[in-house]
């Protein structure tokens, strides 16, 4: 949310005053939410971007019998990450 610079200008002028947040009015307050929902936004960012390899250890780990699966998924599996038997 952005709101213009008159109200902020209101809303910091009454935060240097002392009042307290219910004499903020209502500009203050949405001044306020603005500044907290920008915040959020912010933390939200981190946490998705945050890289987390202790989640690593609650994959599942488990031997694969490649000879078991089917040629259809077999071959582009082998290709996607360029596997090759060996004898």
């Amino acid at each position: 949310m952005q709101f213009g610079v008159a109200c902020a200008q209101r809303f910091v002028g009454r935060v240097q005053l002392g009042v307290g947040p219910p004499q903020l009015g209502v500009c203050g307050l949405q001044f306020f939410v603005g500044r907290l929902e920008e915040q959020l936004e912010a933390i939200e960012v981190q946490v998705r971007e945050a890289v987390k390899p202790e989640l690593l250890d609650f994959l599942p780990i488990a031997g694969v019998d490649l000879d078991l699966l089917p040629d259809e998924v077999s071959r582009p599996l082998f290709e996607a990450l360029r596997l090759k038997v060996v004898p």
